[in-house]
């Protein structure tokens, strides 16, 4: 993955949900790499699976910058199900520290057991990917 001029790295992080501090702070809740599903959710009509994602972007670009992003989500069959763009306001950080941005992003899906797989891109460049996996359960 090449990143864009600037950036150093690029945190891609699943979540069951965003929380919205009263000053303005976000807390990611219930880091996510699995959902276990019970078999009645599941298998209920349009069943469907909610989560968030935080993705952090540090670099040094000397400057602010406003950073077009993209987050594409593909489903267990292999289908392109989803994608958000935004642009992302960069702000430098002080003098030998690096700047950075967070991009928060919510999906509602339809629920599907097997793999998704979440691809982030700054400013057209691939430049982080995860999965989360939903396993049904009895129940």
């Amino acid at each position: 993955m090449a990143l864009p001029p600037g950036i150093l790295s690029v945190d891609l992080i699943v979540c069951e949900r965003v929380l919205r501090e009263k000053d303005d702070v976000a807390s990611a809740i219930r880091m996510i790499v699995l959902f276990n599903v019970s078999e009645s959710h599941v298998n209920a009509p349009n069943p469907v699976l909610v989560f968030s994602t935080v993705t952090f972007i540090r670099g040094d670009t000397g400057a602010s910058a406003d950073l077009l992003c993209r987050m594409t989500l593909t489903d267990p069959k292999g289908r392109e199900i989803a994608e958000q763009e935004q642009r992302v306001q960069f702000e430098p950080g002080a003098e030998g520290i690096p700047g950075g941005a967070a991009w928060i992003l919510q999906f509602n899906v339809d629920l599907l057991v097997g793999v998704y797989r979440l691809r982030a891109f700054v400013d057209g460049e691939l430049a982080s990917q995860t999965t989360v996996a939903i396993r049904q359960v009895p129940g």
